[in-house]
């Protein structure tokens, strides 16, 4: 008894039952990473509640310890001390303040976010001089380099704000909600704004917005239509790190004068707007840049930030142009292969040295010191900053840090 009518039919039978097995296979073993990564989300062990009102999870707090997620426990319980900022800064500095809401305390990006203003206000970081609102990359991570450099940068007159909307990381998350990073930049964008907007003009604090790799992706979404001055309305200063090259903004912003290399395009007068592809080529001290600063740091070697879908059949401006530090001078492009190549790079990205590929570690104090332009601020101080941060700080568990050269 024939049950396949053809030869061409069986074929066609063969390669589809093999693809529903691929598939299959891979959609067990997504599952079995989904929740291996909710499962170290949940897990507390080897972290500590805080006592300080200035953090999130403590008991002062509007929001559970263990709501916070892995990631917001780290980022709650890390940080100088005010005693560490003085050591640094020779004047009296504050405690910084710290505020964190988890997915799990609320749902939706809403309430996240205005559970998030309510948590800020509560542990009184709209007293501060600057409140910076994060929004996280997957997993819901703040990296420990630059929340710790924008309060020396401070000198402690700071609150630091971000939330959870993954449990996974970024990679996985853009697969598994590719809008999660948008909705949640949008909603933390707008509960800011409008709380500020309800205080008093002559006591309003400075509003930051930051935002790396899959954060900064999100948050730039937020302004996609806008330009520079409008976003300047809302924020006293922004830095995007990281960006991948999906980013719609990055694309409406850039212009490429003759000469201009695509990891430093130019945005308009650069008064307000400025690409830079290391922590070297940022000009802090320029007058010829405005009181509200809008900074990408944008390396040249970020596979991140150059690994476009159409990479494997046109060769892009990149490949070609004047080397810059790292880029190898041999280096060419080959259709397919090139993408290959860009791609392994990319799952790379955790283990290179700062300065290079996705790593930034080496550049958030310098990035903070040019957004926020405290008085007297130069590289020097950033060295000097750079050189501190080595005695007094801890080691940051799995992330590389410029300070240790690890």
């Amino acid at each position: 008894l024939r049950v396949v009518p053809s030869p061409r039919a069986s074929t066609a039978l063969g390669g589809a039952s093999v693809v529903l097995l691929v598939a299959g296979l891979l959609a067990a073993l997504l599952g079995l990473l989904h929740r291996s990564y909710v499962a170290a989300d949940a897990d507390t062990s080897g972290q500590q509640v805080p006592s300080s009102a200035t953090r999130s999870g403590s008991p002062a707090s509007l929001v559970d310890w263990e709501s916070l997620g892995r990631q917001g426990r780290e980022f709650v319980s890390d940080g100088p001390s005010a005693s560490d900022i003085e050591g640094f800064s020779g004047e009296p500095a504050l405690e910084p303040i710290r505020a964190y809401v988890g997915m799990h305390q609320a749902a939706s990006p809403r309430e996240r976010a205005e559970l998030l203003v309510a948590e800020v206000k509560r542990a009184g970081g709209f007293e501060r001089e600057s409140v910076v609102v994060v929004v996280t990359s997957g997993l819901g991570s703040v990296h420990p380099v630059s929340a710790r450099t924008v309060e020396y940068v401070a000198n402690g007159d700071v609150a630091t704000a971000a939330t959870q909307y993954s449990a996974v990381p970024s990679w996985f998350t853009g697969f598994l909600d590719p809008t999660g990073a948008n909705r949640e930049a949008s909603a933390l964008v707008s509960a800011f704004t409008s709380a500020i907007e309800e205080i008093p003009e002559q006591s309003r604090p400075d509003l930051y917005l930051h935002g790396e790799s899959l954060g900064a992706l999100g948050s730039q979404d937020v302004f996609v239509g806008q330009t520079p001055q409008q976003v300047s309305e809302d924020f006293d200063g922004v830095l995007w790190v990281g960006t991948p090259a999906a980013s719609t903004l990055i694309s409406e912003w850039a212009s490429f004068p003759a000469g201009t290399p695509a990891w430093e395009p130019v945005v308009g007068d650069g008064s307000i707007a400025r690409f830079a592809a290391s922590s070297e080529r940022v000009e802090i001290t320029d007058p010829g840049w405005g009181p509200d600063r809008v900074l990408f740091l944008h390396s040249a070697t970020d596979p991140v930030a150059y690994l476009e879908g159409s990479l494997w059949r046109s060769r892009p401006d990149w490949i070609g142009q004047s080397r810059f530090d790292s880029i190898p001078e041999r280096m060419v492009w080959w259709p397919l292969f090139t993408w290959e190549q860009m791609l392994i790079d990319f799952t790379t990205n955790g283990i290179v040295p700062p300065g290079f590929g996705h790593n930034y570690s080496n550049s958030h104090a310098t990035g903070w010191a040019a957004v926020l332009h405290p008085d007297g601020w130069d590289a020097a101080t950033v060295a000097r900053l750079d050189a501190y941060r080595a005695l007094v700080d801890p080691p940051d568990p799995g992330q590389p840090d410029p300070a240790r050269g690890r």
